[in-house]
């Protein structure tokens, strides 16, 4: 894995905080450490895999992690980029897995 540019702290607290219910000593500080380790060994000496949530995230959370506007994510899901489902009168929940498709770096994903 190779980072293409810097990774913007928003992006990173997000992400340590989406997955801090899965592993609570989590900061942004040693996510980043964990990401700079993954690069260096290339993924090699992965242990374990990274469960994605079986929880929806919230139109406000897939803006933060793709680093686009609120309104974006809805144009999104209204278009079928994706996934996801109302929850109530102004709330959405979106399926995990269709925002890491977005994530820069996932391309083969985009393309379908």
């Amino acid at each position: 894995m190779k980072v293409k540019s810097q990774i913007p702290s928003s992006i990173i607290a997000s992400a340590a905080v989406l997955l801090q219910e899965y592993v609570p000593d989590l900061s942004p500080s040693s996510l980043i450490e964990a990401l700079r380790r993954y690069g260096e060994t290339g993924g090699r000496r992965r242990s374990k895999s990274i469960t994605i949530p079986p929880k929806g995230i919230s139109r406000r959370e897939a803006a933060e992690l793709l680093g686009c506007s609120v309104g974006t994510v809805h144009n999104y899901l209204k278009s079928g980029r994706l996934k996801g489902g109302k929850i109530g009168p102004r709330k959405w929940e979106i399926d995990p897995e269709s925002v890491i498709a977005l994530l820069p770096g996932n391309a083969e994903e985009q393309k379908a």
